[in-house]
This record gives structure tokens, C-alpha cells and sequence, in this order.
């Protein structure tokens, strides 16, 4: 399954339906930002901007129950950076 459904139903018992239905509004706004800045990059190749997507790809997953998800954004967030030579004077390197 790609999404645990029993995450989701935590957040709606944290958050109530109101505000977990504005935080599902803001998810597919931010989605659809996300997708728009990865297929620039596959045009203009940027290393930092890629890592920092993937990293918040990987912590949206996380907290959506997106497990399969947050597998595969670890994976890729570990080879970028350790394929790229990125330095925390330029970028701030988060786990």
C-alpha cells in the first residue's frame, strides 16, 4: 500500500478533520511546486536544489505514511550526497 491508512488516521485524530483537511489541501498545493521543481532540474541540473527537494520529498512522506515513498527519497537523498561533492559552506547538508 502506498499509503498507511492507519498514519492517516492518526493525523486526524491529532489534528481533527478541519485542519487535517487544510494540511491535505497544502500537501497537493506544495506536490504539484515540488514536481515543477524537479523537471527543472532535469533541464538545469543543480545539485543543492535537488538535495534539499529530495530531503523534503523524504520528510513529507514520512509524516503521510508514505513508506515505500520515504524508502526511495532516503535512497536517492544518500546517493546524491554521496555522488556529488557537496560542502556546508554553500548548502546545508540535512540528514
Amino acid at each position: 500500500m502506498l499509503i498507511d491508512v492507519n498514519t492517516l488516521r492518526g493525523l486526524v485524530a491529532d489534528l481533527g478533520v478541519e485542519a487535517f483537511e487544510t494540511l491535505m489541501n497544502l500537501f497537493k498545493e506544495d506536490a504539484g511546486l515540488t514536481v515543477q521543481k524537479l523537471e527543472h532540474i532535469f533541464v538545469e541540473p543543480n545539485d543543492e536544489t535537488l538535495a534539499l527537494e529530495v530531503h523534503t520529498l523524504k520528510s513529507v512522506a514520512a509524516t503521510y505514511g508514505a513508506f515505500e515513498v520515504l524508502e526511495l527519497a532516503r535512497d536517492q537523498f544518500a546517493a546524491i550526497t554521496a555522488s556529488r561533492s557537496l560542502t556546508t559552506s554553500s548548502t546545508v547538508l540535512l540528514p
